[in-house]
This record gives C-alpha cells, sequence and structure tokens, in this order.
C-alpha cells in the first residue's frame, strides 16, 4: 500500500504546471497583433460526454475562460457526472462532482479547413467519488481524485462568438479507479 498518498498528486501538479508553463512561452513567442476587447476576452461555455456500456457516463461541465491573447486561454469551471455500472460483479451509479481548471492554446487557424482550428489543452480536475464505488474494502464517505487530462481538439467558429468543440482527452495520471476512460472525448460550446 502506498504510504504516501499525495506522491501521485505532487507529481500530477508539477507535470500539468510544466504544461502550463510551456503553453506561455509559446504564447508569448506567438501573440498575435489583433486587439481583442474585454468583452471579447470572456467566454462562457460548457462540454458534456457520453459514454454508454458496462459502464455509463453522462457529464456536464459548465466554464468561463479568459482569453488572454487570441491563441491563448484559461479557464475553470464546474463538474457534475451520473456514474453507472451494469458489470456482473456490481450493479450501481453514483453521483460525481467537482471542479476544473484548463488552458487551451490554438495551434493553427483555419485548419482542417477555413473556420476552424486545431488547439492543445490540458486541465486539472478534482472530483469527488463515493468510496464504496471507487476504493476496495467496505469504506464509507467521500474522496477526491485529482486528474491531469492533457489532449487537443477542433473549433468551429458558428458565427460571433460562438463556437463548437470537440476534444480528444488522456489522464495522463490514470489510476485504476478513475471513472474516465482514457481516451475521453467531449463535445464543447463556447459563447
Amino acid at each position: 500500500m502506498n504510504k504516501n498518498p499525495f506522491k501521485n498528486m505532487k507529481v500530477s501538479v508539477k507535470i500539468y504546471l510544466l504544461i502550463i508553463l510551456f503553453i506561455n512561452i509559446l504564447s508569448l513567442n506567438t501573440q498575435s497583433q489583433e486587439n481583442i476587447t474585454n468583452r471579447d476576452r470572456l467566454y462562457f461555455g460548457g462540454s458534456f460526454s457520453l459514454m454508454f456500456g458496462t459502464y455509463t457516463q453522462i457529464e456536464l461541465s459548465p466554464y468561463v475562460g479568459w482569453r488572454f491573447t487570441p491563441e491563448w486561454s484559461v479557464g475553470g469551471g464546474g463538474i457534475f457526472q451520473y456514474y453507472g455500472s451494469s458489470a456482473a460483479w456490481g450493479k450501481y451509479n453514483t453521483a460525481i462532482y467537482g471542479s476544473n481548471l484548463f488552458t487551451k492554446y490554438t495551434i493553427v487557424r483555419d485548419f482542417p479547413s477555413k473556420n476552424m482550428s486545431l488547439f492543445a489543452y490540458s486541465g486539472y480536475e478534482a472530483l469527488s467519488l463515493e468510496r464504496k464505488y471507487f476504493k476496495s474494502g467496505n469504506e464509507t464517505g467521500r474522496f477526491i481524485m485529482h486528474s491531469v487530462l492533457i489532449g487537443g481538439g477542433l473549433r468551429q467558429y458558428l458565427g460571433g462568438r460562438a463556437s463548437a468543440e470537440i476534444l480528444i482527452l488522456y489522464n495522463i495520471n490514470q489510476a485504476n479507479i478513475s471513472p474516465y476512460s482514457s481516451p475521453t472525448i467531449r463535445i464543447g460550446l463556447n459563447f
């Protein structure tokens, strides 16, 4: 048994901070000369994901973000998930909730076609899980699971401030207790 339960979390947070630093350096070197108003810097959105099968997961995640440059933004939000299992060894359902922080960096605009862009994503999530479903034994109560997700996606500009995104994310500190499959696919809308 791991004597220091925070060891993996410390490593994950260090990796996440290195990713943010790398993206910041990229954004400083490639800042566009476009002027962005404060109204255009602030954006709202949300993502959802669906997974069906032996395990069912339905996620809704509203968020708010801030564009520091036309290419780079950071944000945060809430997460709510319904998670269920229909496996032969145990049928159950539970609520998972928490919060996240993320950063997005647009790598290429008008790719693969006009009004689309390719972007990189990294994020940190803290989720509250029920022990009886995600830990071994007969423990009760909840615990916090920390996840670092990295990946990327495509953004389709819909007109005005609106855009739709599809992301493919990998949990780089994947644990046996994680409710995520790897990769995880999310669909999001921004306004």
